[in-house]
């Protein structure tokens, strides 16, 4: 009997289809309304490994730890996806250690039902600043965008990924943020409509731009 290959692991999925959306990012980075002045990334990302029994109480002390100099509003993102993944009633997460040919495919869809969705949206309502609007479209990602009068705008991607190994009892789990801030010249041109009918493509390009850091720092991990 020949050699299989072993299925790739869910995480190194999920990054190497973030870096398919290479034409979303060149979308955002040329296409605007008006002038750039400046552009400007802020971004941190960790892969690691945890136990399988450990909390999500374990889990948001841990974001406290690592990411202790980001502002509040980061980490309640962070907590709110980190709840929304390990939830007793998620558990339906793929596992690397599971013999289905499908063990590769996340119960974390993209294309959530409807009903979901709004249950989502109201979950990670409350960690949101009130000059935040926002876009969610699945358990994995919450993208913020803020709008100045100034002409500064802020796109922020805070981004989970989670595999169980249920053969090993343990939580591989890559959790960060990449926070993008574009500063355009004579003031406001509207940037916030403008972004606004792209976020989804935003969203995309964020995601991007988070998994070409990831590849740079940490991916071998996977």
């Amino acid at each position: 009997m020949g050699n299989s290959t072993p299925p790739a692991s869910y995480l190194a999925n999920q990054v190497n289809q973030f870096l398919a959306q290479k034409k979303d990012y060149e979308w955002f980075i040329k296409e605007h309304p008006g002038n750039i002045k400046n552009d400007s990334y802020d971004q941190r990302m960790v892969v690691t490994t945890f136990p399988d029994h450990l909390t999500t109480k374990d889990f948001e002390e841990y974001v406290d730890r690592k990411f202790s100099d980001l502002d509040d509003g980061v980490r309640k993102k962070m907590k709110s996806l980190i709840e929304a993944n390990t939830n007793d009633n998620k558990k339906e997460n793929n596992s690397s250690g599971s013999s289905s040919p499908d063990s590769s495919v996340s119960a974390n869809k993209y294309d959530v039902p409807e009903d979901e969705l709004q249950t989502i949206t109201e979950h990670y309502q409350g960690a949101f600043n009130n000059n935040e609007y926002f876009h969610v479209n699945d358990t994995e990602k919450i993208v913020s965008l803020q709008c100045n009068a100034n002409g500064t705008a802020t796109a922020t991607l805070v981004q989970i990924l989670l595999e169980k190994n249920f053969t090993l009892n343990e939580n591989k789990l890559i959790i960060g943020y990449i926070k993008f801030t574009r500063e355009l010249e004579n003031g406001s041109h509207d940037i916030k409509d403008f972004w606004d009918r792209g976020k989804d493509r935003i969203a995309r390009a964020l995601q991007y731009k988070y998994a070409k850091q990831l590849n740079r720092d940490s991916f071998k991990a996977l």
